[in-house]
């Protein structure tokens, strides 16, 4: 998804996966929208619909490719990325507008591939994701990036990212920058769902539109009918006054 200036694109096989937009009144996801802040207002601008990837292969791996286009020399961004509202507190600093890529998260000291759940949800009449408080980033369902502004520490202990090595303190970097705000400056959701949970969408789509059909028939029917009826009444009426 690309939202004023913001990229986010989730990869299989190093390939993006299609996404499909959802408007953000629909029923079938219950989540706060992706936004960036305005710079003048300071205010959140919301996008007006959620972005939703198909999983076919469930457990398979994916990686996550995100770039900020408000990147400059004078301003530098921080992402930060979130799966089902967890994250490991790794983050990619940006410099540059070039893409970064995420491949997985560190759990106890193991850097784990990222994959798609075994088990995904199949109906979209169910409501996935925990409510706000449940998930202090993200939620259910949703791979997310927060975008923090940053800036360079002058005088930064700084150590190599390094992610093969097996020292965990290497793994980080430790003082290289700080946050201007603990408040993102935006935040893009990719929602992923079942190949049967899209199905089941299609379906309802299909079954609302054959009955607004039927209806539509039926109320052209009547109005067919009621002129039939009027054009007799006044033929009659025509008759009378001949009489």
């Amino acid at each position: 998804m690309r939202f004023c200036g913001y990229v986010l694109e989730i990869l299989v096989n190093d390939v993006p996966l299609p996404e499909r937009p959802i408007k953000v009144e629909s029923d079938h996801i219950n989540f706060e929208p992706s936004f960036y802040v305005d710079n003048i207002t300071k205010q959140k601008v919301f996008c007006e619909m959620h972005y939703v990837v198909e999983v076919k292969v469930p457990e398979s791996e994916f990686k996550v490719r995100f770039r900020s286009l408000k990147v400059t020399k004078d301003r530098q961004i921080r992402g930060d990325v979130v799966m089902d509202g967890k994250m490991d507190e790794t983050c990619i600093e940006m410099y540059d507008r070039s893409f970064q890529v995420v491949n997985g998260c560190w759990r106890k000291k193991i850097h784990e591939p990222f994959k798609f759940p075994s088990n995904l949800w199949p109906s979209s009449t169910l409501t996935y994701n925990m409510p706000k408080s449940a998930h202090q980033f993200g939620g259910l369902g949703a791979i997310s990036v927060y975008f923090y502004e940053i800036e360079r520490v002058k005088f930064p202990t700084v150590r190599n990212l390094n992610t093969t090595s097996k020292n965990f303190n290497y793994l980080f970097w430790n003082g290289s920058s700080k946050l201007k705000s603990y408040e993102p400056i935006a935040v893009l959701h990719i929602h992923y769902r079942s190949t049967s949970w899209f199905d089941e969408i299609l379906n309802n789509h299909h079954r609302q539109h054959q009955e607004t059909s039927a209806v539509d028939n039926y109320s052209r029917s009547n109005e067919k009918r009621n002129i039939s009826v009027g054009k007799i009444s006044l033929s009659e009426n025509f008759s009378n006054d001949l009489l």
